[in-house]
């Protein structure tokens, strides 16, 4: 399980309809803030809940598009 100050890496799957990138990791939905399509990130976590988790920073962005 996700718990605040987790450091995760996933790779942003699709996007919010408030433009933030959502991903999946442990089978949790994460939004991440600033992500677009594509990007694999490494965050650390803000926040936790069941099922919703918060990233508030990138680690790492890959630019990499095919």
């Amino acid at each position: 399980m996700i718990k605040k100050n987790d450091i995760i890496s996933l790779t942003v799957e699709d996007m919010s309809v408030r433009g933030e990138g959502i991903g999946h990791y442990e089978g949790m939905t994460i939004f991440v803030p600033g992500a677009v399509m594509k990007d694999e990130i490494t965050a650390g976590v803000t926040e936790d809940y069941s099922k919703l988790v918060k990233i508030y920073e990138h680690v790492a962005r890959n630019f990499y598009y095919d």
